[in-house]
């Protein structure tokens, strides 16, 4: 366990050992998943090798069950909201390592 300052610009700083033992170089990609009820940060390393995409779509519950199986393995991260009570489509944010047919999709 180590403890770290936040700088001005909400940086902070790995540990030269937790780098070490997590692999991490320099350019390395890092989700990460914010549990506002538990107050933490957790961080996964992402593959270096791969092109990783930031696709949304609106889409309804059926699509995105038929899009989460097409592409199990792929997905790296899902967020949806639906926009209102009365819409039933979903907005969806996908963070995965294909391209989304249909879906508004950027390399990141």
């Amino acid at each position: 366990m180590e403890i770290v300052k936040v700088d001005q610009k909400g940086r902070i700083t790995i540990p030269a050992y937790a780098r070490i033992l997590l692999g991490l170089d320099p350019g390395d990609r890092v989700m990460l998943h914010v549990d506002p009820d538990r107050l933490t940060i957790n961080m996964t390393l992402l593959p270096r090798d791969s092109p990783i995409y930031k696709c949304v779509a609106e889409v309804s519950e059926r699509d995105l069950v038929n899009i989460v199986s097409n592409l199990i393995t792929s997905i790296l991260a899902l967020n949806c909201i639906r926009p209102s009570t009365q819409s039933r489509d979903l907005k969806c944010t996908i963070y995965s390592l294909k391209d989304i047919e249909g879906a508004k999709c950027i390399e990141i």
